[in-house]
């Protein structure tokens, strides 16, 4: 005869259970991380194997105070008794100390080690031997710990606080005793609180290997005796209309170095944003490099931010922009945008957009094109269709800088190239918007002037 199963919960199978669940998740984000850094290393990408070795060390140490922290509140809770206000504050006063204090020192030591080696390698990376800190890069080193441990201290309070507060509220009106309640937050903190927080410390890990670099870089570039540093963008589908934007500015050093003394000098990490409010895109797309607001002079611009600052660089003859023609047909917002930019910085993007050699259509874009368009270049493959494009970009003979409407509707920088095999159309993602042959491009370019910004090309229509 087979027994019936006990209605009554084995004692801690329900707390064993969910943090089991909490390891677990764990681990799979662990072996994530382990595969980042291979990647990471094959790339030779040394600021992403920082930033994943940040990452590993803050859900590593999340996870153990986490798992610390439940286990104090259930044990707590190990009642019948109803459940009050004053049993929430005891909970929270748990967590905090916890998630908070034991939490930050934990990981301070490994933190300031990791932020002072992405320094040096930002500083490296410009004058090319290994850096030996000053008196102001110690300052520096010591502004960026504050900046660093302050979120890491203030997570709970700023992020899980508030939630914690509300599930307590809730088992108190619903009438719970303390048992039950402590079943609740075990489901609610493991899977609807903790979980996400990995998330959270991931763009947290990339923003401060963000700011250390370029921290470093900035102490470099006055050694080096550089006058302007360049923004680099990684762009892809994950690039934020900001940083489009952003890329490919002349920068000047001397103003980032004002920026950065003024966050040295400052003590109170929850001002920083007074100091370097982050910009919006709709401001910058409109703005001179010269007259950028502080918080757009070195990134980063947002959180979880990838862009970097380089040394100026020197581009090709090929793709040099000699000077630029406004069209008389374009609006009045879309002359700020074209007119934000420098000769030097459509430089920039003639170089970038050259150098790519994997330019490629967004997802699903790719069939509809060659589809529509393939015959009409002599395409007998997608591949043929995507080569055509690209030697339209390399052998064009004029260039217009446009600014189109986005599917999601934002305002987005088009580059349309023509040549005598015909028009290639690539957007400031670095993706082509549409390849077509044209019987008579040198007349289609001329069609177009009015509509956009001329760069400098041996097509002279419209001057």
């Amino acid at each position: 005869m087979v027994k019936s199963r006990s209605n009554k919960e084995p004692k801690n199978t329900g707390s064993i259970l969910k943090l089991k669940s909490l390891h677990t998740y764990y681990l799979v984000q662990k072996g994530l991380l382990e595969a980042r850094k291979i990647y990471a290393l094959v790339r030779k990408d040394k600021y992403d194997k920082l930033a994943a070795d940040m990452e590993d060390l803050l859900i590593r140490n999340w996870t153990e105070q986490s798992k610390e922290a439940i286990r104090d509140v259930v044990r707590a809770l190990n009642n019948r008794a109803n459940f009050s206000d004053a049993d929430i504050d005891a909970m929270v006063s748990q967590l905090e100390a916890r998630l908070g204090a034991a939490f930050a020192a934990a990981v301070k030591d490994d933190l300031l080690t990791l932020q002072a080696s992405t320094y040096a390698a930002g500083m490296k990376e410009v004058l090319g031997i290994t850096p030996s800190f000053n008196v102001k890069d110690a300052k520096a080193l010591a502004a960026l710990e504050r900046y660093a441990l302050y979120p890491v201290l203030h997570h709970f309070d700023d992020q899980l606080l508030s939630k914690v507060r509300e599930f307590g509220n809730k088992a108190i009106s619903e009438g719970l005793n303390r048992t039950e309640t402590g079943k609740l937050f075990e489901d609610e903190f493991a899977k609807k609180y903790s979980i996400p927080s990995f998330r959270y410390w991931q763009g947290y890990s990339n923003h401060v290997v963000t700011q250390s670099r370029e921290f470093g870089r900035v102490s470099a570039y006055e050694v080096a005796e550089v006058e302007y540093a360049e923004v680099r963008a990684i762009l892809d589908h994950r690039t934020t209309e900001i940083c489009r934007h952003m890329h490919g500015r002349r920068i000047k050093v001397s103003e980032q170095r004002r920026v950065v003394d003024a966050m040295i000098a400052n003590e109170d990490p929850d001002k920083v944003s007074e100091i370097t409010p982050w910009p919006s895109a709709s401001e910058i797309s409109q703005t001179k490099s010269d007259d950028l607001p502080d918080g757009a002079l070195l990134p980063p611009f947002h959180f979880n931010c990838r862009t970097r600052t380089v040394m100026a660089r020197e581009v090709t003859e090929a793709n040099a922009v000699g000077g630029t023609k406004m069209g008389k047909s374009v609006s009045k917002d879309d002359k700020k945008k074209l007119n934000s930019l420098t000769d030097e910085e459509y430089s920039n993007w003639m170089q970038t957009i050259r150098s790519k050699r994997a330019l490629n259509f967004g997802p699903e874009e790719l069939d509809k094109a060659f589809a529509e368009f393939g015959s009409g270049l002599n395409a007998k493959s997608k591949d043929d269709y995507l080569k055509a494009g690209r030697g339209i970009i390399r052998n064009a003979n004029g260039v217009m800088a446009r600014v189109n409407n986005t599917a999601d509707g934002k305002r987005q920088f088009e580059f349309h190239f023509f040549s005598d095999a015909g028009k290639a159309v690539v957007g400031d993602d670095l993706n082509f918007h549409a390849i077509v042959g044209l019987s008579d491009p040198q007349k289609a370019f001329a069609g177009s002037l009015s509509g956009g910004l001329r760069l400098d090309g041996s097509w002279n229509s419209g001057k």
